[in-house]
């Protein structure tokens, strides 16, 4: 990071299932602002020169088939850095947890963490 937040700007869509997802994630950062790196949020066009300029230091998808998809770069241009930006993995977090929520033996429910098979990953049981 550079340090500085900037806007999150949420592009308007005619996508119902779009506006669905994107309408629960601006719920999302607006219930965690303080775990997502952003000055505001912004629903408004863009054009593709804003995309490409330098104040652009992220673009994402978001939709129902891939909750948040970092685009890195555009039309052959690198998007900010080039990399995966914190704050699309911060969005994609917040989804996926809201979508999978981790539900702990004792009942608890947590949102902002994904349960990891450790035992079926490594090979255990």
């Amino acid at each position: 990071g550079n340090g500085r937040h900037g806007a999150l700007v949420f592009v308007e869509s005619d996508s119902a299932v779009a506006t669905i997802s994107a309408s629960r994630l601006l719920e999302l950062v607006d219930e965690n602002r303080g775990d997502v790196e952003v000055s505001g949020v912004e629903k408004r066009s863009v054009s593709l020169e804003e995309i490409r300029g330098d104040d652009v230091a992220e673009v994402m998808l978001i939709g129902s088939q891939w909750p948040v998809m970092p685009v890195v770069t555009w039309d052959g241009h690198a998007v900010g850095d080039g990399e995966v930006g914190i704050v699309s993995l911060q969005l994609r977090t917040l989804l996926m947890g809201d979508l999978y929520p981790v539900v702990f033996d004792d009942g608890t429910v947590d949102g902002k963490h994904t349960a990891v098979p450790y035992g079926t990953l490594t090979g255990g049981s």
